[in-house]
């Protein structure tokens, strides 16, 4: 598709997908307020993220991990810009941020064998690798910037050897300064909850961190799934009705925090369910039932959000005083394109569509 027409809209929400079954259909699409597809780019490989450059016309599609590649494409139309290939011996994590200026890319990379984490950062103008530093930990995925220091926060979470018999797992959130990556603060996560993986994180607006996790031991007991960094630097689990828990399936796919700053909302592809919390109190409010659904935004309106589903549906859900409470605002026919992991937004999808 070419550059939209002065009656369309300019895209609104940015995923990778899969735009027929199997790896030959691997793609990318841009939507406008209304969820229509404004346009859709065949891609070599399977996206993870979109992530969207502060002024709005650039787009890093990341690779799934183990990546191979990042592309840059046009935010507007979809047209591709420039591939910049995964560090020689090291392969891309899904995940990566622009700087504020949306000079710089900052994306998470694991070392093949070891899965040692680093943060490669590139010059966006001719994607140049300008700077290394490491995670402090293995296999990093999904990194946001913190505020008000703008320092990174970085979910680490891998299997250092996935051939072992006993895979060891090393968990942590880690605080670096973007400038030089020097440590800040780790918070690793204690001994009795060593299979849980952090995966994805967002920020409150009270500046607490949010990250939701995996279980990679599905023997073990049922463990929290999401949990917060507090501005005092400690830990809290955000609790579930058992219930609930176990419908999670031990897997937490995706992240976001509504435009008040105040409820987190976490989603379970595998459990095909999605629950939400009010931050503030702790207090959980419920989940739906949304099928294979993955990639989150904020929409609009004060607990609500805009989610998307590997079933090819687009699902508004919002936090109520009466409850949680779904609403299906799109469910194409063939079920294509097929949306993947991650929804991202442009700064104008707050203002929510009529």
């Amino acid at each position: 598709m070419g550059l939209f027409s002065r009656k369309q809209e300019p895209p609104r929400y940015f995923s990778a997908c899969n735009l027929k079954p199997g790896p030959e259909g691997y793609g990318a699409a841009g939507l406008d307020a209304k969820g229509r597809i404004v346009w859709q780019q065949p891609m070599p490989a399977r996206g993870h993220t979109l992530e969207l450059s502060p002024d709005g016309r650039l787009c890093a599609i990341i690779d799934r991990k183990p990546g191979a590649a990042i592309t840059f494409c046009r935010a507007a139309d979809g047209a591709l810009l420039n591939r910049i290939a995964a560090p020689e011996g090291s392969s891309f994590d899904g995940h990566a941020v622009f700087n504020r200026a949306g000079t710089l890319l900052y994306a998470t990379e694991s070392r093949d064998g070891d899965q040692a984490g680093s943060i490669a950062v590139f010059n966006v103008a001719d994607g140049m690798p300008v700077a290394t530093f490491p995670t402090q930990g293995i296999e990093p995925h999904e990194l946001i910037w913190a505020e008000p220091d703008r320092s990174l926060a970085i979910g680490n979470g891998g299997i250092r050897d996935k051939l072992a018999m006993e895979a060891e797992i090393e968990s942590s959130l880690v605080l670096l300064d973007a400038r030089d990556g020097a440590l800040l603060a780790k918070h690793a996560l204690d001994e009795d909850l060593i299979s849980l993986s952090i995966r994805h994180l967002a920020q409150s607006a009270a500046g607490e961190i949010v990250f939701v996790m995996q279980d990679q031991d599905a023997a073990t007991d049922w463990r929290p799934m999401a949990g917060l960094l507090t501005r005092g630097g400690t830990i809290e689990f955000l609790e579930l009705p058992l219930g609930d828990l176990m419908r999670l399936r031990g897997y937490c796919g995706s992240a976001a925090i509504d435009c008040s700053g105040s409820i987190a909302a976490a989603s379970s592809p595998h459990g095909g369910v999605a629950a939400l919390w009010h931050l503030p109190d702790r207090r959980y409010l419920g989940c739906v039932e949304l099928r294979d659904g993955c990639g989150i935004v904020a929409d609009g309106a004060h607990g609500s959000f805009v989610f998307t589903s590997g079933a090819g549906m687009r699902i508004r859900v919002t936090a109520t005083p009466k409850g949680v409470a779904s609403s299906l605002l799109e469910q194409s026919a063939n079920h294509l394109p097929q949306w993947d992991n991650h929804l991202t937004a442009s700064s104008r999808a707050t203002d929510r569509p009529d």
